[in-house]
């Protein structure tokens, strides 16, 4: 099951995303209204998914992915930014040099956005995947290693 979580202080629009993502894909879409109250929500259930606006108080969006990004407990967790304050150039490429994995500007379409979210938890799937795959090979690496040892004593 899917679990997104909506990062926005305003509640309206973060309202609006939860029942746009909650009808077209579904699973659990929780909300956090600020930056502290994310980090308590990602310590509570890791998201598959972070939607993140920019411009809140006290901690920023960008901060918030500064954070997630550097934390090995969480950098692998996709982030897209929404932000509508947000929306010239620099602040996108500042938001991918961070670490985003996309960057929306509102009012966001809602095919669009049910598009770039479902791309983007198609990618965090298959990298899922590499990842067990990767681990299941450094275990056979390992015993044909042992394995190697054994038949030379």
């Amino acid at each position: 099951m899917t679990n997104i979580l909506i990062v926005d202080d305003n509640p309206d629009i973060a309202f609006m995303l939860q029942e746009k993502l909650r009808h077209f894909i579904g699973g659990e879409i929780r909300i956090a209204h600020s930056g502290e109250t994310c980090f308590a929500a990602i310590r509570q259930h890791k998201p598959d998914l972070i939607l993140l606006d920019i411009c809140m108080p006290v901690t920023d969006g960008y901060e918030v992915c500064r954070l997630l990004k550097s934390d090995p407990q969480t950098t692998a967790v996709p982030v897209i930014f929404l932000s509508a304050t947000y929306n010239d150039l620099r602040s996108r490429i500042k938001g991918l040099d961070l670490g985003a994995d996309d960057f929306m500007v509102q009012p966001v379409d809602d095919l669009e956005l049910v598009t770039r979210v479902r791309a983007v938890l198609q990618i965090k799937t298959l990298r899922d995947q590499v990842a067990g795959l990767q681990n299941a090979l450094n275990v056979l690496q390992t015993r044909h290693d042992q394995l190697c040892r054994d038949k030379e004593i």
